[in-house]
């Protein structure tokens, strides 16, 4: 994980540290007025976002395993029935390529 994408989790995601916006927001609330509003709602515009980023990574992530896993047992079952090299590369290369697609599509 990048370092932006550290400090983004830490001050927006759903921790501990993210409650550091609630508490920024009300400050700028109580002593700014109606700009501070708007500051907070921002932030918590921001939380928001980052919250579905994070929900749609972690589908992300799972869906690449769920297919990874799919795909190597598909590649391994035709290879211990198929004996042709050539026929076993073709096919794991085309399952690859169908894997590489699905996952782009995240």
């Amino acid at each position: 994980m990048s370092d932006a994408a550290t400090f983004l989790k830490n001050i927006l995601g759903d921790t501990h540290q993210g409650r550091l916006i609630d508490k920024l927001g009300n400050f700028a609330t109580e002593n700014y007025g109606e700009q501070g509003l708007k500051f907070f709602n921002t932030l918590t515009a921001a939380q928001v976002l980052y919250q579905l980023y994070e929900t749609k990574q972690e589908k992300k992530s799972a869906a690449r395993a769920i297919l990874g896993k799919i795909t190597v047992d598909k590649i391994n079952d035709y290879c211990k029935k198929e004996k042709n090299a050539e026929k076993q590369k073709a096919f794991a290369a085309q399952h690859l390529a169908v894997y590489e697609l699905a996952l782009s599509r995240f």
